[in-house]
């Protein structure tokens, strides 16, 4: 759009969706939040989702990445990091 926030959907990965949303919430959080979703982002959901088109995005993959997380030992701290992953990125496709 004209402000130089539209994306193209069909065109849209996960990774670059992530980033968008990233950016988009540093005036609305406070910093300590900004930075841990983006380690969530970069360090979790990257590297299983990042380069999957957002409208092929389904809940299926999000599961999926969801048990390797936790498989993998890398859930987070309290165990909040999938189901933060699961929220955003089913709210992402709804």
């Amino acid at each position: 759009m004209q402000s130089g926030t539209y994306l193209e959907p069909n065109k849209l990965l996960v990774g670059a969706y992530l980033d968008h949303r990233l950016d988009h919430m540093k005036s609305r959080v406070v910093w300590r939040t900004l930075e841990r979703h983006v380690e969530i982002a970069r360090k979790n959901i990257g590297p299983l989702l990042g380069s999957v088109r957002l409208t092929k995005l389904r809940p299926a993959y999000i599961s999926a990445a969801y048990s390797t997380t936790l498989a993998n030992g890398t859930e987070g701290r309290q165990g909040r990091a999938p189901a933060w992953h699961s929220g955003r990125l089913t709210s992402a496709i709804e």
